[in-house]
């Protein structure tokens, strides 16, 4: 008898259980059926109030055991007002979860767990709401935030691919993008600053960006002016994509301010940069103040320390695009004050070693244009240059050298030269143009002692042909330059070169090519008594 009312009793709680089974599944599905609607208005209304924006989600599946979880399908926000630009955000899939009260608008806690998978944000050019008659609604509503509009706060937010487009102000330029291969964001929420973590590809020079930091809040009356601030490592950067030029940077910095106007603070090294037309690579380290406008990547360098070799350079200028271009203008004064000519040979003419030597000085506008062709094929560069006590490494130069010096001085004797036992050095100044690869050089002044020569013409960097013609101004008559019955025959002419101040004043010309000179009288302009 026990056994059997034990047995009953056990019959009954199992058919009360089975009951309550049933009946909370057929709740279940039923919350399930009746919370899915409810739970996709408000994710709608939630987005839709946060960007004020038009959204759709083609489809929501919410899953309730063992706790809630969401799941989205073909999100899309678009701006109201603004159906001449792409949707500002389109997600594939995202899940999300939640507790029941968060989910249904009863309570506003935090959410876990927030996956996109397929997001893509495109982002128009933003400005300030007029409200004058008549003005341009704003892509991004001036309308005050307040916690209504995003009642709840994302503990932590996955979005690795997630694909960036900065659309231009300035009709017929590219837009940014950016290929964000991981992204990590915490404490997402409204009026407060958003911590991240990302990782992304840089399109040109291509190399991998590593930075943290923090985000926010989110201004939506102007986006520009969203706060932003962190660190970042750019590595392995392959300077080879543009034509002309060559190596892997490197850089490391840290970045503050707001999207229109991000302050960045950092340093480059590419121990092995080099121009293709000098064929020498060097360690070019720099380290640089610039503003950068994050909605279009217009940059103002303010200013770039480089150094390579043994020589210094300071750049000011701006990075910045134009309208119908694809690509950045590159625009900077360079100028140094400590420099080597041998440096600046070393890097942009091809030798086994410097023709000169020497201090150099120089200061030059620098123009970049974008483009696919070599970088000294359409670099342009308007400047001047000087460089003191030069001396010539070849010795065959050296020797002509030391050779015009004495007899522009009229020491013809070897007694005269042994009297001066100076080394001969050589002082170079000129004016110079660079375009197309073609060095026009324009009041080139070279002087030694006894000697002062005056030459205008162009170099071919490509070519290395060599085109000058000027005059020479010697301290010595004609007659002084050479001994016995010669000078005594000049000493008929020395009164019709004797010009300008100067003992002798000839024609002359440089030509040929860089490895293989021309000197020579400039018969053409030689004015015969």
């Amino acid at each position: 008898m026990a056994f059997f009312k034990s047995h009953h009793i056990l019959t009954i709680v199992l058919a009360v259980l089975a009951g309550l089974g049933a009946g909370l599944l057929l709740v279940l599905f039923w919350l399930n059926y009746r919370m899915g609607p409810t739970v996709l208005a408000r994710v709608e209304k939630v987005v839709a109030d946060r960007f004020d924006s038009d959204v759709k989600l083609d489809k929501l599946d919410i899953q309730l055991l063992p706790s809630p979880h969401i799941e989205g399908h073909g999100m899309t926000v678009r701006y109201r007002h603004r159906t001449d630009v792409p949707p500002l955000i389109t997600i594939r899939r995202f899940t999300a979860d939640a507790d029941f009260a968060t989910m249904i608008g009863a309570a506003n806690h935090v959410v876990r767990n927030v996956t996109l998978e397929g997001l893509v944000i495109q982002v128009p050019p933003g400005f300030k709401k007029d409200n004058s008659a008549g003005a341009a609604a704003s892509p991004l509503s001036s309308r005050q935030d307040s916690p209504n509009h995003f009642p709840f706060e994302i503990a932590e937010l996955v979005a690795d691919g997630t694909v960036l487009k900065i659309l231009p102000r300035l009709e017929g330029k590219e837009p940014m993008e950016f290929d964000i291969q991981r992204l990590r964001m915490r404490s997402v929420g409204l009026n407060q600053p958003m911590a991240f973590i990302a990782t992304l590809t840089n399109a040109t020079p291509p190399g991998l960006i590593e930075s943290g930091g923090s985000f926010g809040p989110w201004q939506k009356a102007d986006l520009g002016a969203t706060r932003v601030s962190g660190d970042y490592t750019f590595d392995h950067a392959d300077l080879g994509v543009f034509s002309g030029i060559s190596g892997i940077l490197s850089s490391a910095g840290r970045y503050d301010g707001t999207l229109n106007h991000i302050v960045v603070d950092g340093t480059t090294d590419t121990p092995d940069f080099e121009v293709k037309t000098g064929g020498y690579k060097v360690r070019l380290a720099t380290t640089f103040h610039a503003i950068v406008d994050g909605t279009n990547g217009d940059t103002a360098l303010e200013p770039v320390e480089a150094r390579f070799l043994e020589t210094d350079l300071i750049c000011h200028g701006t990075v910045a695009g134009q309208a119908g271009v694809k690509g950045k203008t590159v625009s900077l004064h360079v100028e140094t004050k400590a420099g080597r000519i041998e440096d600046l040979i070393r890097l942009c003419v091809k030798t086994e070693r410097p023709v000169m030597t020497g201090p150099a000085r120089f200061n030059t506008e620098f123009l970049l244009p974008p483009g696919h062709q070599d970088v000294m094929s359409k670099l342009i560069l308007n400047g001047q240059f000087m460089v003191a006590a030069a001396r010539f490494t070849d010795p065959n130069i050296q020797s002509k050298l030391d050779a015009l010096s004495h007899r522009s001085r009229g020491e013809v004797t070897a007694a005269q030269k042994a009297a001066d036992d100076r080394e001969i050095t050589s002082d170079l100044s000129a004016h110079f143009a660079l375009r197309d690869a073609a060095l026009t050089l324009t009041d080139l002044q070279f002087s030694v002692p006894g000697a002062h020569i005056l030459l205008n013409g162009t170099y071919g960097l490509h070519t290395e042909e060599i085109d000058l013609h000027g005059k020479a101004k010697l301290d010595a008559h004609l007659s002084q330059m050479t001994t016995g019955f010669k000078s005594k025959l000049l000493k008929i002419l020395d009164p019709f070169f004797a010009k300008e101040g100067a003992g002798t004043v000839l024609p002359i010309k440089i030509t040929g090519t860089r490895t293989n000179p021309s000197f020579g009288l400039d018969f053409h302009k030689l004015e015969l008594p």
